[in-house]
């Protein structure tokens, strides 16, 4: 626009403004006077000071700082626990099948079993009548009397030449079991009692109740009863004893035996003993077969409580081991 016709508008544009104040003429403060701002463009030039308005001029660009947000400020997919694998299962979680039991295992042979022992055997008739206890051995068969004459043991203190001499006989009811022997010893010592009784002169049983189910054992067990039997503390039948050995849970006095002992003549005593089966813990019958083991201990010494010697009718006899006892039979 020409500057004349520039400075005639904005002239004759006062003019106006001015005759519109004034139809406010009631009112006392004056209204101020305003500028219509038509075009700010156009204005900018008499105002330099006034900061020029931004314009969406193409290629200028805002100077502003803006804060930039990068794409590590949100979570990503990884930022979640990983789920936890469940370790694969083992072998021994599957239970074995049965095909898993080897089938080239080999199966041992059920043992057999031998009629007897390589020990010495002895037969017990059944008596139909109970003998009387009373150290004759008179009422019990006299055919069966069995020798019992091997040292089966020495005591390193004794070196003496003397030994007694034993034989027995045997039987049995359905109550007891019968035994009567005759002993050969010029020198009677018994001076202990209970558990020690073998120090003194004495007799010795060794059962085993269970032939077949431990044939093969070389230890004691539970049904191996080993017992000793005093033919008189002091004196030949006076205060007469028996006591158990083994089982040891079962170990003490046994009054249930009875006992009878005599002296007939100088160096010649007898013993009868009666033993009830309930002391072994079995029912006796006909053809049953026990291991057994029948011993003289002998005191040789006149001053000293000791086991010197002992004689016994199996002659490989090892008390704790009863693959080496001998067998007996009972028959009808």
């Amino acid at each position: 626009m020409h500057p004349t016709r520039r400075l005639s508008f904005y002239f004759m544009s006062i003019l106006l403004m001015m005759g519109l104040a004034a139809c406010n003429l009631p009112v006392k403060s004056p209204t101020p006077i305003v500028f219509s701002t038509v075009d700010l463009t156009q204005t900018a030039i008499f105002n330099p000071t006034a900061p020029l308005p931004m314009t969406a001029t193409a290629g200028v660009q805002a100077t502003a700082t803006i804060p930039v947000i990068t794409a590590t400020a949100e979570p990503s997919e990884t930022a979640l626990p990983p789920t936890p694998t469940p370790p694969p299962p083992t072998a021994t979680a599957v239970p074995p099948t049965a095909t898993s039991v080897p089938t080239n295992t080999a199966v041992p042979p059920t043992a057999t079993i031998p009629a007897a022992r390589t020990g010495p055997k002895v037969v017990a008739p059944f008596l139909t009548t109970a003998p009387v206890i009373d150290g004759s051995w008179n009422d019990l068969p006299s055919s069966t009397e069995t020798a019992a004459n091997y040292v089966v043991y020495r005591n390193p203190k004794y070196s003496g030449s003397a030994k007694a001499g034993m034989s027995f006989r045997i039987g049995w009811n359905n109550k007891y079991l019968f035994i009567a022997v005759k002993v050969g010893d010029p020198l009677y010592h018994q001076g202990e009692t209970g558990e020690n009784l073998y120090l003194g002169d004495s007799l010795e049983v060794l059962l085993d109740t269970d032939v077949s189910d431990d044939y093969y054992s070389t230890s004691l067990t539970s049904d191996d009863y080993h017992l000793g039997i005093s033919p008189g503390f002091g004196t030949i039948g006076k205060n007469t004893e028996a006591y158990l050995w083994n089982p040891v849970g079962m170990a003490g006095s046994r009054t249930a035996v009875k006992i009878a002992a005599t002296n007939p003549s100088a160096g010649l005593y007898r013993i009868e003993v009666a033993i009830p089966w309930s002391l072994f813990g079995i029912t006796p019958s006909d053809g049953m077969h026990l291991g057994f083991v029948l011993s003289y201990s002998d005191n040789e010494s006149e001053s000293e409580n000791q086991q010197s010697l002992m004689i016994s009718n199996d002659k490989n006899r090892v008390y704790t081991d009863p693959t080496t006892w001998g067998d007996l039979f009972l028959t009808d």
